[in-house]
């Protein structure tokens, strides 16, 4: 069965219930779940990345570029070529 087909059965249950305290259940389940703990990627170590750690390095990055950590062309090959 393929995740729409699941989503729609889902709803379906969801439409049945008449208690409105399993409905609040269900809320603050659903509040609980969050977009931003989905995986969208993995680190060079394997490790998952959610959407709110891929925010937060972008965010450290640029927090760094603006503070002035960064190293410009020139000095990568002054460093690594050493003047060749």
């Amino acid at each position: 069965m393929d995740l729409t087909t699941r989503k729609y059965r889902f709803i379906e249950q969801i439409m049945k219930i008449r208690n409105s305290e399993k409905i609040e259940l269900l809320e603050q389940f659903m509040a609980q779940l969050s977009i931003d703990d989905d995986v969208v990627g993995y680190t060079p170590k394997g490790q998952p990345l959610t959407i709110k750690a891929y925010k937060a390095k972008i965010k450290k990055s640029e927090q760094s570029l603006d503070d002035g950590a960064f190293l410009t062309q020139q000095d990568i090959e002054s460093k690594f070529l050493g003047g060749l």
